[in-house]
């Protein structure tokens, strides 16, 4: 034990936990034993559409239930000084923190204003982030509020903000472990001097499905939304929500202070599991057990009465937990020592995750109390699974053994499914059991509870026909009937199967020596050589009958009288006492450890009657820590306004569509059928449906009908094998003689030297157009002596004659060319050829798949480092469903050339016959720093598969004649980021190598795309809203395709998609960059002049004291009516982030630019305001 002055007393608890604000209600479904998990509502998440039992199902979660707060997301922001309009942006995690805060200090008796100033620290573990993923969802909705309302950091700054607490602050996220990790920081920090007081706690809420999900894939999760710890029916965790905050001080200055000491923490310590284990979410005993040496001396061992364990109710981690619990403490306590009791208060409330520790800290010895408080047993027995309690309980069995127990037994069990059992009662017995010999092999008697009441099981068919008969037969009598909730029939025939397996793995088992009486239901006596230490004995206790009665007899049998007999039944409702006193009389004594509605009244009532009874009680346990407890006051009852969380839903483009089509067919006069109409629509942003009321705006605009003639690549070649070209007009010939001699005149005039054309044909119409074209002075035609024999050898560059192209008839007797259109396919891709992606599986290189997919490209090979996970399988499979292609996977580093050629290998191998028509390269890799922190490793790690994987798919394909050859470059080549040089030069190497293969006659096109929302950048709002900041923002996935189509249309080898705020890029780049602003003043100045010339004018509709507070009614959020003009604009919560919001706003409609310093000027008043636009 460390020296006493150093340990912390826990002087103030808030807490809002299922089951009830407060420590009252926290209290009450302790003692009751209240599960408080409940059906999901709406106003959380629709879980009929994410439900689904089936866990190979993606995207699904395999429950519908969690332990819930009431009163979710209400609170009383005015009394904490926070505008409304900040509070709707407000995690509801941050506002259960502060009220929680405030109980605490409530609670302690300590008011805000003596608090005020105070070097007390902040320590607050939180993990789960379902709002701000939420609030992402809808990028248009975010505003200044977002960063704060969201931010981990704020959770904990904002109780010392708003309390005025100038010790550290700051949230920690540990996981699960988030609030206790707080709390040992806390202590430390109150030791070493760093504040004199901390509030210390954690919070978790639940608004979105997507950690279920992950959780149903990990099988950690429950399907029926409970935890069971340490239990034989643990299926996994069920999640829950909550908050609890607790006050920390020094024992000895509490005890000056006369403080209410809740508990005392005399030692923390932290470790963790490094690689002990596998994997990286499996707990390690042997850290767990080296944790618990280095926290308890020797001496310590002999008094630890009862541990809160972590306890989720996974049948891997509690095994661990109570093992290692057994092997440091339980073994190490002298014989004769006090039973030690484990438990976990997830099995009431959940786990509520990074709020679990403190939840667990708040139960600081208010479970097994009986124990606790002096009053020990004479003798103990348990009901089916409860023996197993029971036996532990008496000293027999170790913890360990009883761990090992119930985990044979409940594993096994759960290989056994289906079945009833029925309990029977308010009949004799006999009289049922003289009704089953029918049901021979079909039902068996399960329990004999008493007299009066039985329970029964067996085959599911069988047991609801005898439900029925026993209707008829005791229609006459009070009948009770009531079908057990349970997934197995459970000792009944239907056990058999695993009864061989349940001895073996139980087996052995080590007796001690008993601390009390121990009577058996399996036998119905007292213990006896071989009771609860066998494999077989254990087998028996899930076949054979539960005989409660007779061992209620066996318990009382040796007692002088049965009033003197007392019973205490642990449990975690009243299940048993009517069984009692129907077997041992109504006069028989039962005291409930828990009792509804009726708080901590009814486990002190149980210990004052067993006290008046002559049962020792150590009142020094039963009230230490509240010998000084100052009087309790009224709490204050916090207004909460209930706020709903409406998150936008982002609607599918087809929707939009949808709605333009119906309102152009609507309006349009005169009347066109659908096959005249060509319908385009264009997203200028992000439409989203809410509770706001969006106009949508469709504008027809009529197109004049014009032609394209489109030169097939065939033009070069032979007309013989292309006869309609002798009729075309060859206007390509116009393109190649400029091509020829914008070339190479220049050259030839710089070296005072003649062009001479060498053709095998000199008469030939190209031969005379490069004529034609040429400076005659510099130009000379010449001959081969080569002869052609082959007559039909005839092409474009030696026919003699070309039809002249007429465009316009301008003189009588040229006609206009009669020029056959050849009509562009419409298809970009083909539907028996290959398209190869690189990174096909995540970010651009996924949409790129989809894309293809979209447009019809047959055959899809995918290259990735990464394994199929799957989720990317199902995503996959419904693409090919959906447009009937087909996509092979392949895992490949594109970096590595043999790697390249074995993936072109296989693919070839299944597409025989479909040759590679395209490739597709977004593979990529980050690791930003400046130019002086990287070295040669962190240059070749981006470098490499940008540029090797571009390298080894060129000398792969090059003997393809490929339509597409695609590189995915970035924005950072052709602007630069100073953190990013690796990645520019990588990307810069792409477009070079484009334009290189362009120039070797090959298909090349790279696409220096800006900032997307996909990828690396998915989801990065930090980020994200620092490019906007530098001038680009970023694209949404509907922008991605509809420039990449564009892009492969134009087939330009280099081309920038990026969505510019040309503001910022003027202010913030341009102006510190001269070279860019070289390149990009001009396109820069010409969307602002626009933007300028397209402002709205101010329009002044109501007098400028109306409008002043109208603007400031609407910034907080507040009534016009309860304005109050000589209110201070610090006074209504408006800061600096609000100030500049208000600034632009005043600005936009009344014309005049208030000064930021005036607004944040504590005496000004919306009077001031108004007085500002008045003089203008």
């Amino acid at each position: 034990m460390e020296d006493a002055d150093d340990d912390i007393a826990v002087i103030g608890i808030g807490c809002n936990f299922p089951g009830g604000e407060g420590l009252d209600n926290f209290w009450r479904v302790l003692l009751e034993g209240k599960n408080c998990v409940v059906d999901i509502p709406p106003e959380r998440f629709d879980t009929t559409l994410w439900y689904d039992a089936d866990e190979s199902k993606p995207g699904k979660t395999q429950t519908t239930k969690a332990a819930l707060i009431e009163g979710f997301n209400e609170f009383d922001h005015r009394f904490f000084g926070i505008t409304e309009a900040e509070a709707d942006f407000m995690d509801p995690q941050q506002k259960l923190l502060l009220q929680c805060a405030y109980r605490a200090l409530e609670d302690a008796g300590i008011a805000m204003e003596s608090i005020s100033g105070s070097r007390t620290g902040v320590y607050i573990g939180l993990m789960n982030r379902d709002y701000e993923i939420l609030q992402s969802n809808s990028p248009t909705t975010i505003n200044h509020y977002n960063g704060t309302g969201t931010a981990m950091s704020v959770a904990a700054n904002r109780i010392s903000f708003i309390f005025n607490l100038h010790g550290p602050s700051f949230a920690i996220d540990s996981a699960c472990s988030s609030s206790l990790v707080g709390l040992h920081v806390a202590c430390q920090a109150i030791k070493q001097g760093d504040c004199e007081m901390a509030l210390c706690g954690g919070v978790s809420c639940i608004l979105e499905p997507r950690v279920f999900i992950a959780l149903g894939k990990a099988k950690m999760i429950s399907p029926d939304g409970t935890s069971k710890p340490f239990s034989s029916r643990a299926d996994g965790y069920g999640r829950g929500e909550g908050c609890g905050v607790v006050l920390l001080k020094p024992l000895k200055k509490a005890i000056k202070d006369c403080n209410r000491v809740w508990g005392i923490i005399s030692k923390t310590a932290v470790n963790q599991d490094g690689h002990s284990v596998t994997p990286i979410t499996k707990p390690s005993m042997t850290q767990q057990e080296e944790l618990l040496r280095r926290i308890y001396s020797k001496s310590d061992l002999a008094n630890v009465q009862y541990i809160e364990a972590h306890g989720t109710g996974t049948p891997v981690g509690d095994p661990i937990e109570a093992g290692s619990i057994s092997n440091v403490i339980a073994k190490a306590q002298p014989p004769g020592s006090e039973t030690l009791r484990i438990g976990s208060v997830k099995g009431n409330i959940g786990h509520t995750e990074s709020a679990a520790g403190v939840a667990g800290l708040i139960k600081v010895g208010i479970a097994a109390l009986l124990k606790h408080w002096g009053i020990k047993p004479d003798a103990v027995l348990g009901h089916s699974v409860g023996e197993v309690a029971a036996a532990h309980c008496s000293g027999l069995l170790t913890l360990e053994d009883a761990v090992k127990v119930l985990y044979h037994r409940s594993t096994l069990q759960n290989k056994v499914t289906g079945g009833k059992m029925l309990v029977v009662s308010n009949v004799a017995v006999e009289k049922v059991l003289k009704i089953l010999p029918e049901f021979a092999g079909k039902i068996c008697v399960a329990a004999l509870n008493s007299p009066q009441s039985c329970t029964l099981s067996g085959d599911a068919d069988a047991i609801a026909i005898l439900q029925e008969k026993l209707k008829i037969v005791f229609a006459e009598e009070h009948l009770f009937l009531h079908e057990l909730d349970v997934p197995a029939a459970y000792h009944s025939h239907m056990m058999d199967p695993i009864l061989d397996d349940i001895e073996k793995s139980i087996n052995p088992l080590y007796a001690k020596n008993k601390e009390c009486q121990l009577f058996s239901t399996v036998t119905g006596n007292c213990y006896s050589d071989g009771d609860f230490t066998t494999g077989n004995y254990w087998a028996k206790n899930i076949r054979e009958p539960v005989l409660l009665e007779q061992a209620l007899h066996a318990v009382t049998k040796d007692k002088h009288s049965k009033t003197n007999v007392v019973f205490v039944e642990i449990g975690p409702r009243r299940a048993l006492q009517r069984n009692i006193r129907e077997t041992l009389g109504n006069n028989t004594l039962v005291l409930p450890s828990v009792q509804p509605e009726k708080d901590c009244n009814t486990i002190l009532s149980t210990v004052a009657k067993l006290f008046e009874l002559g049962n020792s009680v150590d009142w020094h346990q039963l009230y230490r820590g509240c010998e000084t407890s100052p009087t309790e006051f009224p709490v204050y009852h916090f207004d909460n306004t209930k706020k709903e969380l409406n998150f936008e839903a982002v609607i599918k483009g087809a929707f939009y569509v949808e709605l333009a089509y119906a309102s152009v067919m609507a309006s349009l006069r005169p009347k066109k059928p659908i096959s005249l109409l060509q319908l385009s629509v264009r997203f200028e942003n992000l439409f989203a449906l809410s509770s706001n009321c969006h106009q949508l705006k469709v504008t027809l605009e009529p197109v004049t009908a014009t032609a394209k003639i489109i030169i097939p690549g065939a033009v070069c070649y032979s007309t013989n094998k292309h006869p309609m070209l002798k009729e075309t007009p060859c206007v390509s010939y116009f393109i190649l003689a400029w091509e020829i001699l914008q070339r190479m005149l220049s050259k030839v005039e710089q070296q005072y030297r003649r062009l001479i054309i060498i053709s095998s044909n000199s008469a030939s119409a190209l031969m005379k157009v490069l004529a034609l074209s040429a400076n005659r002075e510099t130009f000379q035609l010449s001959r081969t002596n080569k002869r052609h024999t082959d007559a039909d050898d005839e092409s474009y560059f030696t026919t003699k004659m070309v039809q002249q192209v007429v465009l316009n008839q301008t003189v009588s007797d040229r006609p206009v060319s009669d020029i056959p259109f050849l009509p562009r396919s419409g298809k970009l891709f083909k539907q028996s050829s290959v398209y190869i992606v690189t990174g096909g599986l995540s970010g651009l290189g996924l949409e790129t798949v989809k894309f293809i997919a979209h447009n019809v490209g047959g055959c899809i090979a995918t290259l990735s480092r990464s394994a199929l996970t799957d989720e990317m399988k199902f995503e996959i499979e419904l693409l090919q469903k959906r447009y009937g292609v087909t996509i092979m996977n392949l895992q490949c580093d594109v970096s590595v050339s043999m790697q390249v050629l074995h993936a072109i290998s296989m693919i070839k191998q299944k597409f025989p016959s479909c040759p590679i028509k395209g490739v597709f390269h977004s593979a990529a890799v980050l690791h930003d720093a400046l130019i002086e922190n990287l070295d040669e490793s962190l240059f070749r790690k981006v470098l490499q598969p940008k540029v090797c994987g571009a390298l080894n798919l060129h000398y792969a394909t090059l003997h393809n004649k490929l339509d597409f050859f695609v590189c995915y470059s970035s924005i950072s080549s052709f602007i630069g980021n100073a953190s990013q040089c690796n990645y520019a030069a990588a990307n810069s190497f792409l477009d070079s190598f484009c334009h290189y293969r362009r120039n070797l006659g090959l298909a090349g096109q790279s696409i220096n795309w800006g900032p997307l929302n996909l990828g690396l950048l998915l989801n990065k709002d930090n980020f994200q809203q620092f490019l906007e900041s530098k001038g680009m923002m970023v694209m949404d996935v509907c922008d991605v395709q509809q420039a990449l189509e564009t892009c492969l249309v134009m087939n330009r080898p280099q081309q920038v998609i990026c969505k510019f705020n040309f503001k910022n890029l003027h202010i913030h780049v341009l102006s510190q960059n001269a070279s860019l602003r070289e390149r990009l003043s001009g396109l820069v100045e010409m969307e602002l002049k626009d933007y300028l010339n397209n402002e709205p004018r101010v329009q002044h509709l109501s007098s400028p004291h109306e409008s002043v507070r109208r603007i400031v009614s609407d910034i907080i959020n507040v009534s016009v009516d309860e304005l109050d003009d000589d209110s201070t604009l610090c006074g209504l919560g408006i800061d600096s982030m609000l100030a500049m919001t208000l600034q632009n706003k005043m600005f936009q409609e009344t014309g005049v630019n208030v000064p930021l310093v005036k607004i944040l000027d504590p005496n000004s008043t919306v009077a001031t305001l108004a007085c500002i636009v008045t003089n203008g």
